[in-house]
């Protein structure tokens, strides 16, 4: 119903709706809800979308307790947008199924857990990922010259993790718990010596690495956004076809799964 206010109507009044706007009234068109279609490009990447956003989910998922109490809001909204976009790159409309390449998640070695506290900004170096058959290898390199992590303020040493989650996307499962590697590092402490994290990673995999940095100062923990910080350092799909390794529990991802090409 449109009222009248200080000589201004507003509200709906049959099939327009008035609004006050300043010191006029404006009109527009009502849409009755159901009756307002959609174009079929529209719809579809809406639909591609939802799968992206249950996608980033599922790797959100896989990392949580590494990530811990302090998460960024906004995080799932960027990890969706770039696994939206590698998507969209590697859909084959005529065939109806997803052609996935090596590297077709690249783009989500872009995403930071956390945007107040950035890994990119506490390593002086990213590490170099090397695949070599089934094995992984996260490489920090070398620097006699200075530590290779900041320390900011108070905090005297680190704990540098790396984890990796493993999801099979034509099966539309992943494991229930990521592997994991790490080392405590001491501030004003070079790296003289390569530092490797090494991961088995089995066939038709996408597997995906991230660093977190947790700060002590002594033996304390500290506490604060500040003091944590996480990234995805790399996302790849091994090639190949999955065979059971009996190494991991696969859990159910229900609301996603891939067609597979073949």
């Amino acid at each position: 119903m449109a009222r009248d206010k200080n000589r201004y109507l507003t509200g709906i009044l049959g099939s327009v709706i008035f609004k006050r706007y300043r010191k006029s009234t404006m009109i527009s068109s009502r849409i009755v809800p159901g009756t307002m279609n959609q174009s079929v490009e529209t719809k579809k990447i809406a639909g591609e979308f939802g799968i992206a956003s249950k996608m980033a989910r599922y790797i959100r998922t896989m990392f949580k307790y590494d990530i811990g109490i302090y998460r960024d809001p906004e995080m799932h909204n960027r990890l969706t947008v770039e696994v939206h976009h590698s998507l969209l790159a590697s859909k084959n409309e005529e065939k109806g199924f997803y052609e996935f390449e090596e590297d077709t998640f690249d783009s989500l070695t872009t995403v930071e857990h956390l945007i107040k506290s950035q890994v990119r900004k506490r390593l002086y170096r990213l590490p170099a990922v090397i695949r070599e058959g089934k094995i992984v290898t996260v490489r920090f390199k070398k620097d006699s010259r200075r530590a290779m992590i900041q320390f900011p303020g108070m905090s005297t040493s680190c704990r540098l993790s790396v984890s990796v989650g493993l999801f099979r996307l034509a099966d539309g499962l992943m494991i229930s718990t990521p592997m994991k590697k790490g080392l405590k590092l001491e501030k004003y402490k070079p790296l003289n010596e390569d530092l490797d994290f090494v991961f088995e990673v089995p066939d038709g995999c996408l597997y995906v690495i991230c660093l977190f940095v947790r700060y002590f100062r002594a033996s304390t923990l500290l506490e604060g956004v500040k003091w944590h910080a996480g990234s995805i350092c790399c996302a790849r799909i091994t090639p190949g076809k999955f065979e059971d390794d009996r190494q991991h529990h696969w859990i159910k991802m229900p609301d996603l799964h891939f067609i597979s090409p073949v």
